[in-house]
């Protein structure tokens, strides 16, 4: 059985109730998405001002510290030119030459070298031994170029086994030539302890580099990274031309992705850096990432599940109302449309070909003597002939666009779109035979047969469909007169007629 079912509007409403959902679910997504990144950056602003903050307080302690070994080296300077100090006893000429800050912890000495390199004053000895430094980088600095001015020079190990970096100024005559070097060594140990004071997470580092890209200090420490060549690292390509800033990249040293700030110190040729590893910065934002992805992801699906459902339960209703209204135009027994559904099918037919202007065709199906065979045989084989009958219609349908239909008690209806009177007797016949023929099949050759009206018109009124539905009858009319088991036209009555009223 076809028909058309006008419940889609459930469906519809379902559909979009999905569509929205999985869009609000989306939305929830990107909003939670654009959250979690604002969040993220946001740590990430707190990690590079905390690094910040780091490189900044080191920097202005290293500075404040290095000033005050120039103040002692500067005084030395000024104190060698004074007259009697190189004639002045050893005892004397310590006091007058180094200040309280030539004994600082991590100051090892300040030593006085002539023009050829010899040692020839220590603060740290009244009798300082023969040796020769002029090896050292500070020596050769300050005797080749006389603009140095403070010298910050390489790492190296001194006697006591110790790294020392020298920081020296030259000593010139009056004349301008060279006359020696004043240098003081400081122990890398100071830098060491200076960046252990500061709180660090396991993946944080703090480094300090002169601008040749020499490594002086490190925490954590490791004694092999000192005087390391790092000139070529991340560090120094973004460091380049700047004296202070931060970026974000994979460490040299250990690989660790690390949040990185970095500052000059002072007007000195030093750079220190600190760093915080992304994991650590993000570690909290990840905490607070999960929990809100985990709500968001249970809203959206939540969403979606229950939109899910209200479709899932709009399409059941769709299908039980689809179903009741089946079941309103629908004969229980044939499983065909009933009288209603007839009347539904042939007005809308009718006034479909009014419109187009083409023909409609109706056959009017009666079962023959089926009183008599109700009486003989039974109401049960009664209703199996009808059911027989119903489906030997719905064979003889052309396509879904035909409708076949109970009419009443035993007699049926079929309605053929834009079929023509040849084409419709055609069908009629092809269904009287096929009940016919059914006779040798069943109840040992008693069989009902069927008598058809047929009736072919192109409507001239709308909703007139009444005209069609009486002159199938009449046909249908003249075939039980003709002995039953016949198919007669609409089209035979009226050019018998005509031929009568010409007689």
């Amino acid at each position: 059985m076809h028909f058309s079912n006008s419940t889609g509007r459930f469906n519809n409403l379902g559909g979009w109730l999905v569509i929205l959902s999985v869009g609000l679910a989306l939305g929830l997504w990107v909003f939670g998405a654009g959250l979690l990144w604002t969040m993220r950056q946001n740590e990430l602003a707190k990690a590079v001002q905390a690094s910040d903050n780091t490189v900044s307080a080191m920097s202005a302690d290293i500075a404040r510290n290095l000033e005050m070994f120039d103040l002692s080296l500067r005084a030395v300077i000024d104190n060698l030119d004074h007259p009697g100090v190189q004639s002045a006893s050893r005892d004397i000429r310590q006091l007058v030459l180094f200040d309280r800050a030539a004994t600082a912890k991590h100051l090892s000495s300040i030593k006085v070298l002539n023009e050829a390199g010899q040692l020839t004053i220590d603060s740290r000895t009244l009798a300082p031994p023969r040796k020769d430094l002029s090896s050292h980088d500070y020596f050769l600095v300050h005797r080749d170029n006389p603009n140095v001015g403070l010298y910050i020079g390489q790492p190296f190990i001194g006697g006591s086994g110790k790294w020392l970096i020298g920081i020296s100024r030259r000593l010139s005559r009056a004349d301008g030539s060279f006359a020696g070097v004043v240098v003081g060594t400081i122990e890398l140990d100071y830098f060491r302890e200076l960046f252990e004071k500061v709180v660090q997470t396991p993946s944080s580092v703090l480094a300090l580099f002169h601008t040749d890209g020499t490594l002086l200090m490190r925490s954590p420490f490791n004694r092999g990274d000192i005087g390391r060549d790092m000139s070529r690292s991340d560090f120094f390509v973004h460091t380049r031309g700047t004296n202070d800033g931060h970026y974000e990249a994979p460490s040299a040293i250990d690989g660790v992705n690390r949040i990185y700030a970095y500052q000059r110190v002072g007007d000195y040729p030093l750079l220190i850096g600190a760093g915080i590893s992304t994991k650590d910065a993000l570690a909290g934002w990840w905490h607070d990432a999960l929990a809100i992805g985990a709500i968001l992801l249970a809203l959206g699906l939540s969403t979606v599940a229950l939109a899910a459902f209200a479709h899932v339960e709009l399409k059941r209703r769709e299908l039980a109302e689809g179903r009741l209204k089946t079941s309103v135009i629908t004969d229980p027994l044939t499983e065909i449309r009933n009288r209603r559904g007839f009347e539904n099918a042939i007005s809308a037919e009718w006034n479909g070909a009014f419109a187009s202007g083409v023909a409609l065709s109706l056959l009017m199906i009666d079962v023959d003597h089926f009183k008599d065979f109700n009486d003989k045989f039974g109401h049960q084989a009664g209703d199996r002939a009808l059911i027989k009958i119903g489906r030997v219609l719905e064979r003889a349908r052309r396509g879904d666009q035909d409708v076949v239909a109970r009419y009443g008690g035993e007699e049926f209806a079929m309605i053929l779109p834009a079929a023509s009177t040849n084409e419709a007797y055609r069908t009629a016949e092809w269904i009287r035979l096929a009940v016919e023929n059914a006779v040798s099949r069943d109840k040992g050759g008693c069989w009902p047969t069927v008598s058809i009206g047929v009736c072919s018109r192109v409507p001239t009124l709308p909703d007139s469909y009444d005209i069609i539905i009486a002159s199938a009858d009449s046909a249908l009319y003249e075939a039980k007169r003709q002995g039953r088991n016949q198919t007669v036209a609409h089209d035979y009555l009226l050019a018998k007629a005509s031929s009568g009223l010409a007689a």
